[in-house]
């Protein structure tokens, strides 16, 4: 009988960890993306032209990047998830941050004629600037990363009311 109740016990808790831990979806995409890293072809580069400068990554490089920052953001979250305020804000912070970082991997190996390819071709001939595609291109990406930034503070600021919770919680019961 009592291994039948630990079973169920170990069964049970298996199936809600997900509900308290919503963070954990963040290590299983890190773990994914490193293995799709591993089998990404180096031939393959995403180039982001900002301002003068172009930046040229591999694609596997790009999808082991993002498998580190999960990797690091899942760590954060296990040190600090006794101190953050609300389980519904630690699920909109993993929950925005895979759709912010899975979106960005897809439209760049989706669209990878404007961040691809030999950087001269992209420049029409007698213009200046960038063809207006490279530029449509470019933006998304940068938006897709200033969107990931903001929440990341959001974060930062779900952690901070944590602390503050808790030290004025930790006060009125030492008065």
């Amino acid at each position: 009988m009592t291994g039948r109740f630990s079973y169920y016990l170990c069964r049970t808790t298996d199936r809600h960890m997900l509900k308290r831990l919503p963070f954990t979806l963040l290590l299983v995409t890190a773990v994914l993306l490193f293995i799709a890293g591993l089998f990404a072809s180096n031939k393959e580069w995403i180039g982001i032209h900002v301002y003068d400068t172009l930046f040229v990554v591999a694609q596997g490089h790009i999808l082991g990047l993002a498998a580190f920052f999960l990797f690091l953001l899942w760590l954060v979250n296990i040190a600090t998830q006794n101190i953050l305020f609300s389980n519904k804000l630690t699920w909109f912070h993993t929950l925005a941050t895979l759709v912010l970082v899975l979106f960005f991997l897809w439209y760049t190996d989706r669209y990878p004629d404007g961040l691809s390819g030999n950087p001269s071709h992209r420049y029409i001939p007698g213009m200046e600037g960038p063809a207006t595609g490279f530029r449509d291109t470019n933006a998304v990406v940068v938006c897709s990363i200033a969107a990931l930034v903001l929440v990341q503070l959001i974060f930062i600021t779900h952690l901070l009311v944590g602390l503050y919770r808790k030290s004025v919680a930790t006060e009125s019961v030492s008065l």
